[in-house]
C-alpha cells in the first residue's frame, strides 16, 4: 500500500473575513473530494484571513499511481480562480 500526501498552501485576495475563507476553502474541499475521491482537511492558518493549508492524501496499491493522482490534484486545484498556490509540500511511502 502507497501513500502519498500533499500540503497545499493558499493565499485568498479577495478574502475579507473567515466566512469568505471558509467558503473558498469549502468549495475547493469538496470539488476536489468529489472528483478524485481523496481525503482533504485544513491542517494550518485556521484563522488567517487570506492564507490557508490543506492536506491532501491518496492510497493505492501503487506508488506511481498515487503519485500521479497528486500532481492532477495539485493541477486541477490550479483551475480555482478564488486562491493562489503559493507553496506545495508532498510525501509519498509505502507502508
Amino acid at each position: 500500500m502507497f501513500v502519498s500526501a500533499y500540503k497545499i498552501t493558499f493565499m485568498i485576495p479577495h478574502s475579507f473575513s473567515l466566512k469568505d475563507k471558509r467558503s473558498v476553502i469549502k468549495s475547493i474541499s469538496e470539488k476536489t473530494k468529489a472528483k478524485f475521491g481523496v481525503s482533504v482537511a485544513e491542517v494550518a492558518d485556521h484563522d488567517m484571513l487570506n492564507k490557508a493549508v490543506l492536506g491532501f492524501a491518496c492510497v493505492s496499491g501503487s506508488m506511481g499511481h498515487a503519485e500521479e493522482m497528486a500532481q492532477k490534484i495539485t493541477a486541477y486545484i490550479e483551475l480555482f480562480d478564488t486562491a493562489e498556490i503559493i507553496d506545495i509540500e508532498s510525501d509519498s511511502i509505502a507502508l
